[in-house]
This record gives structure tokens, sequence and C-alpha cells, in this order.
């Protein structure tokens, strides 16, 4: 292995494994049971996925697109997947999210996201997001 790509292996391990800035989103367990009511009051069409564990990735558009501003969830632990498409114990990274309720549920066009307890937030290159997913 060259040393450019164990360079560029250690970077993108950064990317994965670098928390980023603590960010106030997600709520308490205790508060899950709450926040699945809700969900199911403004979006009863759309199934929910709970999990911890989280980061928000701000992606940061590639040169060919500077207005393509999206975010996204990257959780390391799903807690509950309504669809079971994930298992409990597994990871998840989301599509771009649409909205955000009570400050601790995550819309994408297909699922709502309840984030549980502390996460961070951070930047991530457009380019070095289309590597992992």
């Amino acid at each position: 292995m060259t040393d450019e790509m164990k360079q560029e292996l250690t970077r993108l391990a950064g990317v994965l494994s670098e928390p980023g800035v603590l960010t106030n989103f997600g709520c308490l367990e205790s508060q899950i049971e709450l926040m699945k009511l809700k969900c199911e009051h403004f979006s009863p069409n759309k199934p929910i996925c709970v999990v911890k564990d989280w980061a928000i990735w701000d992606i940061e558009p590639p040169q060919s697109a500077p207005d393509c501003v999206i975010s996204l969830i990257k959780a390391d632990y799903i807690i509950y997947d309504e669809l079971d498409r994930f298992p409990v114990g597994g990871w998840v990274r989301t599509t771009a999210i649409i909205s955000i309720h009570e400050n601790c549920i995550f819309a994408t066009n297909n699922t709502n996201y309840i984030l549980v307890g502390s996460g961070t937030r951070k930047n991530v290159e457009f380019k070095d997001m289309m590597k992992f997913f």
C-alpha cells in the first residue's frame, strides 16, 4: 500500500470516527413512545425509525452544484425500525432531511427518524459521503 493510499484511508476513517460538534437535538429514551405518537399524528403513513449514537452530516456540495445543500443522519445504533428494514443494533445513513419536528424528529421523504440522546454535527464533503454510501 502506498503512502498516498494510507493517507486517504486515514482521512476517510476520520470522516467516520471524528465526532464533530455536540448538538442540542435528540430526546431522552423515556420520551421515545411520546415521539412515536407525535410522528403518527403529523405523518401517519410514514414509518418510524429510532436511533442513537448519531451524527448530522451537512454535505458540502460539489463545485458543479454549489446550491445543492443537503443534510443527512448517520446513526450507529438502531433502537427500533417499524418496517424491520434495519436490525436492532445496526446502523443507518438516511437520505436528505426535509424537515425537523420537536427538536428530535428528522423527516426524510420516506421515514421519520427519532434521534435519541446526544449527537454531533459536522461538515462532510460530497465526494467523501459518496465513497461510504
